[in-house]
């Protein structure tokens, strides 16, 4: 296992800090006052190439797709067919991927293209 997540968690403010435990059963709870709080139930996370925000990725990939189409149809840029235009399509996507940012980093040894 390469850490936790613990759903619906955040950091805490500025100055700020949090008395938290993790059970062996995943439970979260937070102490305040002396009392314990069940907040949460952490998730184990497995190892894993780098992690990105797929949803907005392909929101961000589908509108480069959309810029592009519109580019390469209605520019004379050498371009024949609708398989070079689908194929360049695909080339810049790619490097788009490549080029997301990353919001957790790959574990060592993770493989940084999942």
């Amino acid at each position: 296992m390469s850490g936790i997540y613990i759903p619906g968690m955040e950091m805490p403010k500025r100055g700020e800090f949090s008395h938290i435990r993790i059970y062996d059963n995943g439970e979260v709870t937070i102490e305040s006052g002396g009392v314990e709080y069940p907040v949460a139930k952490a998730v184990a996370v497995p190892d894993h190439g780098r992690l990105v925000d797929a949803d907005a990725l392909k929101a961000r990939v589908q509108k480069l797709q959309e810029w592009l189409w519109d580019k390469l149809t209605d520019a004379d840029v050498g371009i024949v067919t609708e398989d070079d235009i689908r194929y360049r399509i695909a080339e810049e996507s790619e490097e788009f991927i490549d080029d997301a940012p990353t919001i957790i980093p790959a574990d060592k040894g993770g493989d940084d293209d999942v």
